[in-house]
């Protein structure tokens, strides 16, 4: 009878250990991961507070160095996807910010790569004034993208740092 009521702590307390031991075991990001985030989080940090076209540029390409250098020793899987596609996001915005300074909005024709960014994020397209094609405004084709990116972020900052920690 004894050996009954001690079974049921014994496996709490085994699965306990067991699971303190697999938490402790995680591995900690890379110091390639851990630039690679922050140089992301650098880029969210001036679409924030306001950037001009070549900060951004520079930025991008510093932040693209870094994700391209952590990306060699990622495992596939939640952290790779969720970290390449704040990449692609912040650079698929600056692709419609240089259509912006082209002075033209984003075409749902057959023009490439408005057509392909405007499925990707699923931006809004109204009919034009003059009679062309219907098309997306870059400035909130902009802001919709890097709002795409911080999603990303996010998804980022809940992977690396569950909740508890």
């Amino acid at each position: 009878m004894k050996t009954k009521s001690l079974t049921l702590p014994i496996i709490l307390i085994s699965l306990m250990a067991v699971s303190m031991f697999l938490f402790s075991c995680a591995k900690a990001p890379t110091k390639e991961t851990t630039e690679a985030v922050a140089a992301l989080q650098k880029l969210q940090a001036a679409t924030q507070v306001g950037v001009n076209y070549q900060t951004y540029g520079q930025l991008l390409i510093e932040a693209k160095a870094k994700v391209n250098e952590a990306m060699k020793s990622l495992p596939e899987g939640e952290l790779k996807t969720e970290m390449s596609g704040a990449m692609d996001s912040y650079a698929d915005a600056s692709t419609v910010w240089g259509i912006k300074i082209d002075r033209h909005n984003l075409y749902g024709d057959n023009s490439e790569p408005d057509k392909t960014l405007i499925a990707k994020y699923s931006l809004p397209v109204e009919p034009s004034k003059y009679g062309g094609p219907p098309s997306a405004d870059p400035t909130k084709a902009m802001q919709i993208i890097w709002l795409r990116a911080d999603i990303h972020l996010k998804q980022i900052d809940t992977i690396l740092r569950p909740s508890g920690n």
